[in-house]
């Protein structure tokens, strides 16, 4: 739980984990998880930071043009070659790359949107 100051006579108490996740339909879930408000155990990270690159490749494309990657079809294999997040051999490490990805979205790296 943590308190959030909204104004200097108002304070909220976030206590996440209240509701359970399957409360959530796919595409709330996928939502709260992009922004970190679902335990990581619940949701699987590549799809949900490959549903997040998707997502942000339609709504916010100049977004992922300035992070690195095209405008055209944003997948994890081109984010780990454009991060060099990459295996022996020079396979793309899709799950390091996942993680780089919601990492940066979630602490603002990628700049300001909005998911609804």
């Amino acid at each position: 739980p943590q308190w959030v100051k909204v104004h200097q006579a108002l304070e909220l108490l976030d206590t996440p984990g209240i509701l359970p996740p399957v409360c959530f339909d796919s595409a709330v879930a996928l939502k709260l998880a992009l922004v970190n408000l679902l335990p990581e155990g619940t949701y699987n990270v590549e799809d949900t930071a490959q549903a997040g690159l998707t997502l942000l490749g339609q709504c916010y494309p100049q977004m992922l043009k300035q992070y690195g990657l095209s405008q055209d079809l944003p997948t994890l294999d081109k984010l780990a070659i454009a991060k060099n997040c990459l295996m022996s051999g020079g396979r793309p490490d899709r799950k390091r790359a996942a993680q780089l990805f919601l990492r940066d979205l979630r602490q603002g790296t990628l700049g300001k949107f909005v998911l609804d």
